[in-house]
């Protein structure tokens, strides 16, 4: 279940799992969110302990992005 941020008619999801690789049943519950909050869907970030940041496909403005990119200050 994602974290909803909202902020006026805007919301964004943010989720957590503890796996390595992302798979597509892991943006479940982003893809949920942005369906059901239809034209309000800003994006979503999945928060996963791999190394890469990738593209979530299924799901609009949304990225899978490694837990330690929060702590990155060398951010490019």
């Amino acid at each position: 279940m994602p974290l909803v941020i909202e902020q006026d008619d805007r919301l964004w999801g943010v989720e957590v799992k503890k796996v390595a690789s992302v798979q597509s049943k892991d943006g479940r519950g982003l893809a949920r969110l942005a369906e059901q909050a239809g034209p309000s869907w800003q994006g979503g970030i999945l928060l996963y302990t791999g190394t890469n940041t990738l593209r979530l496909e299924d799901i609009p403005s949304a990225f899978a992005v490694p837990m330690d990119q929060l702590w990155n200050k060398d951010i490019r």
